[in-house]
């Protein structure tokens, strides 16, 4: 676990950008939205959420429902832990 939450989004970022799916797993290059989320930009967090769905980056119902329901729950401060 990194503490330094700035240097796990920059990680997090390098793994979105600079890797492909199928060779990372998509739960690695999601890791930028839960970053924000613990960053409590969760607004940040879910506008990079639509760009990656809009893009087709992520496409699977069930993970955009459980990754928008975890934004969701956030945003209402509801722990899904």
């Amino acid at each position: 676990r990194i503490e330094d939450n700035q240097l796990a989004l920059r990680y997090a970022r390098e793994l979105r950008i600079n890797t492909t799916s199928g060779v990372v797993p998509n739960w690695a290059r999601q890791l930028e939205l839960f970053v924000y989320e613990d960053l409590g930009e969760l607004e940040t967090a879910q506008i990079l959420l639509g760009g990656l769905i809009e893009s087709g980056e992520i496409t699977e119902n069930n993970e955009i429902n459980f990754l928008m329901s975890r934004l969701l729950l956030s945003r209402e401060g509801i722990s899904d832990e």
